[in-house]
């Protein structure tokens, strides 16, 4: 059939059922070529398409799957979503394993559901009878209590790890699931549990003003105000809140900083990084930036203006991954930094400055001269932008088919998704399986599994590449930020043998500050300030030091007191707290004025947090004791307070508190502080006059020693605080906990079931039963104990010994369900030590997490 009309026609799309006839569109005035609508399904101009991981339902499409011969564990290509067909989809959003939908609809039902509902994240679904779903298969309705449903829109929806936002045009906003830190913008209970929870919190509105848009990272939440403000509330440990502090925050506050008397149009978060775009078309950023993403500081806890975008002309778009960030200017030109598939090629994984990607790669070239970018878009570890055509290009790492291009192996450039359609919208989803698009006239919405990745160079189903080493020996293995790189190459030096490094001047001073103490010295380890300190106290030989049996300084500084110091050590019995017996204590000090036969008790010493204890944090009612019976015996104390911090950290207490009674302290700056080499010795000025003159006889004098300080000035500003987030992951591993974030594909495969059977078992915010759940008579873990960054593995059995262990958790087998390898420390023969410092993220906790049940399992 044909039709001769005049030049061009208007074609108003019109989907109708399968197999009824062809229509062909209506011409206007002048068109000659005919053009021909091929209805397909329903009467609409909308599609949502899905790819990514299927098997637990955040695809909406789970049960169609399981009809099939072969169930699909993952689409790696766009499928169509038959439910977005049916219904006015206005809006879609993809969490850590589930997606949320928002309807064009006077119905009470507004917002629908699938996928992962571990937290109520997707409201409270259960059957007429039995317990609450943990998993729901295909969309459903979740109860929102609107006033006026008829006259309410549903505007926008924002998924976070585990927790919901949805916006309307009357009602404020909703939240609903995790709210652990508080990312509902409602007070944290402590314990609620979140599984079956039926709470909806309702936000009218930020400061008198309505709320203009919301945008969910992964536990913290967002809102742009119709004024251009931003405000914040949530996790915020790396300043993703951008209140000025590192801390969590429920209530919904303004963010400070450069957005001030900014009016912002946009912001974007995946994760814990945040951009902001202005009207004006600037970028502002805070939160994470290990990877450089926020002009290479470590962490930023209020917004930035950030300069080098000031050179890419006017911002009209902005996304921001879990390690990378990019922008789209007003010229239609892509710019990528950070870390990761960045889309310029398998050789560059790493880019400090916002670095173009060709435009040819978006389809430009001399036939098509008016193609560029209109919108960009950025998950955890993959991108995608959509052109003025409607193309999609997808690029990065391509775990479960997330990126749509018919197969798992990962996309270094960016390259166009197959779908039959002008590109309306797009949503990435973020680790756990998620990415999503929606489409107009055909909308997609995908799904993508983030699996974390690693191997061991001898195996030969994964590649080196795929490794994911996950050290956990010592943090001493911290390496310096980009701050603390910076900071050294920028410092002023001096000779510090003469007291003359400016910058060695500043950290002794800051340190004896933040102590309370008169003085400092800076020393190149924590073992000799150790040394230094017990050779300045004891000022004659013949001394004798009192210190616990399982101390550092006795087990594993060489016995330099009695090598290099001439000094007899006298130990107690540690008890498991790292304390010792104070009555016992006393009745060990001598004055040598009874016998000349006898050393005389010159020093006692204790340490904080106590390492081979498990990093137990000395109580304070115990110090406070030690302090008054040392004053009364006319003894001083020296604290070896290497990991000091995690203990003030545990306490919720300025270390000065912990010091006050010790006559002089030790810390450590190489470990959870992360400066690459120092210690600090604090005390008063006679003190620290005597430990300069023993420093320099133990070859410790340093000469332009302010390159090394400048990282731990650095440290003591940036990285104290952040030792909590340490001490969870610790405690993660210790609980095998597993958090909604941390859930990959690697959890599922080691049950051996589909990820839907396995997510139906599990249970406050996915407590998979790891090492204290395993109910294992081999493996143990104290967890009623445990407090800081330190966990002991508890090995009971004749036939598996600590190196055994640590060597298979080292080592990755073809049947391993994911290339891990994990490093841990054996301690003696029946255990092993793990330690967390701020290089271990979430992710190396999760895959630390599973290779540890994979082995422990296979050895039980």
């Amino acid at each position: 059939m044909k039709t001769a009309v005049n030049t061009s026609i208007l074609a108003k799309i019109c989907i109708r059922h399968y197999g009824k006839r062809v229509r062909q569109a209506v011409p206007k005035e002048h068109h000659h070529l005919p053009i021909f609508q091929y209805p397909t399904s329903s009467d609409t101009d909308q599609r949502v398409y899905v790819w990514g991981l299927a098997e637990h339902g955040a695809l909406g499409n789970q049960r169609q799957l399981l009809r099939q011969k072969k169930p699909q564990h993952y689409v790696s290509y766009p499928k169509r979503l038959h439910f977005a067909e049916q219904n006015r989809v206005l809006d879609a959003t993809c969490g850590y394993g589930f997606s949320v939908f928002s309807l064009d609809t006077k119905e009470h039902y507004k917002v629908f559901g699938t996928g992962l509902n571990t937290d109520s994240q997707i409201g409270y679904h259960a059957p007429r009878k039995g317990n609450p779903l943990s998993v729901i298969l295909a969309p459903a309705p979740i109860e929102l209590p609107f006033k006026t449903p008829s006259q309410t829109r549903v505007t926008r929806v924002a998924a976070g790890r585990a927790h919901l936002m949805v916006l309307t045009d009357k009602e404020g906003v909703f939240t609903l699931g995790n709210n652990a830190y508080g990312q509902c913008g409602r007070r944290i209970v402590e314990g609620e549990n979140y599984f079956g929870n039926q709470v909806v919190h309702r936000i009218p509105d930020v400061d008198g003003a309505s709320v203009k848009t919301i945008v969910c990272g992964q536990d913290h939440s967002l809102i742009v105000s119709d004024k251009g403000e931003v405000f914040a509330f949530g996790w915020g440990a790396d300043g993703q809140t951008g209140l000025g502090h590192f801390g969590t925050e429920w209530r919904p506050s303004r963010v400070v900083g450069d957005v001030h008397g900014e009016n912002i149009v946009k912001v974007a978060c995946a994760a814990d990084c945040v951009l902001a775009l202005s009207e004006k078309g600037e970028v502002f950023g805070w939160g994470n930036t290990e990877y450089g993403q926020l002009n290479n500081e470590q962490q930023v806890n209020s917004a930035l203006n950030l300069p080098n975008c000031r050179r890419l002309g006017k911002i009209r778009d902005i996304a921001a991954g879990g390690t990378h960030c990019m922008v789209l200017n007003e010229d239609g030109e892509v710019f990528v930094w950070g870390y990761g598939i960045l889309g310029v090629g398998p050789q560059v994984d790493h880019l400090k400055e916002p670095t173009r990607v060709p435009r040819t790669l978006f389809g430009w070239n001399e036939y098509q001269p008016d193609t560029r970018v209109k919108s960009v878009t950025c998950g955890l570890s993959h991108s995608a932008a959509v052109t003025n055509h409607g193309d999609l290009f997808t690029w990065g790492r391509n775990r479960g088919g997330c990126l749509g291009l018919g197969h798992t192996k990962d996309q270094f450039f960016p390259l166009r998704v197959a779908i039959g359609a002008r590109v309306k919208k797009r949503v990435l989803g973020q680790w756990l399986s998620l990415q999503r698009s929606l489409f107009n006239s055909n909308s997609a919405l995908t799904h993508i599994s983030n699996t974390p990745v690693m191997t061991t160079p001898t195996n030969v189903r994964f590649s080196p590449q795929q490794v994911r080493v996950v050290d956990l020996r010592s943090d001493t293995l911290t390496k310096p930020t980009q701050e603390m790189r910076r900071a050294m190459f920028e410092a002023e030096v001096g000779d510090d043998v003469y007291g003359e490094d400016p910058t060695v001047n500043a950290l002794e001073k800051k340190a004896a500050a933040m102590l309370n103490k008169e003085g400092g010295l800076f020393l190149p380890s924590a073992t000799m300030s150790n040394l230094v300190a017990l050779m300045s106290h004891c000022k004659e030989r013949g001394c004798e030091v009192i210190a616990g049996d399982s101390s550092h300084m006795f087990l594993f500084e060489q016995g330099g007191a009695a090598q290099l110091g001439g000094v007899q050590m006298c130990t107690l019995p540690n008890k498991s707290d790292g304390t010792f017996d104070l009555d016992l204590m006393e009745s060990k000090v001598r004055s040598g004025n009874d016998s000349l036969h006898e050393p005389i008790t010159s020093l006692i010493c204790v340490e904080n947090t106590h390492n081979v204890c498990g990093g137990k944090v000395l109580p304070l009612d115990w110090l406070d004791e030690l302090g008054t019976r040392a004053r009364g015996l006319g003894i001083p104390i020296h604290m070896d307070g290497a990991r000091l911090f995690n203990a003030a950290v545990y306490l919720k207490l300025p270390a000065a508190r912990l010091v006050r009674d010790c006559a002089s302290v030790s810390i450590c700056m190489s470990k959870g502080l992360g400066a690459p080499v120092g210690a600090l010795l604090l005390g008063n000025k006679d003190f620290i006059q005597r430990a300069r003159r023993v420093r320099k006889v133990l070859g410790g004098g340093m000469r332009q020693a302010g390159v090394l300080a400048a990282a731990g000035l650095v440290a003591l500003d940036k990285m104290v605080d952040r030792l909590e987030l340490d001490h969870r992951r610790a405690a993660d591993i210790a609980k095998g906990k597993i958090k909604h974030n941390q859930l990959s594909n690697y959890s599922f495969a080691q049950y051996g079931q589909t990820s839907s059977l396995v997510c139906a078992t599990l249970s406050d915010n996915f407590l998979v039963p790891a090492i204290a759940t395993l109910n294992s008579a081999k493996f143990t873990v104290d967890l009623k104990n445990h407090q800081t960054n330190i966990l002991f593995i508890n090995i009971n059995s004749n036939n598996i010994t600590s190196h055994n262990f640590c060597q298979r958790l080292a080592t990755v087998l073809d049947q391993d369900p994911a290339p891990v390898v994990v490093k841990l420390s054996p301690w003696r023969k029946t255990g092993v030590r793990l330690v967390t410092y701020h290089e271990v993220n979430d992710e190396d906790t999760a895959a630390a997490i599973n290779k540890l049940l994979l082995v422990m399992r296979e050895l039980q």
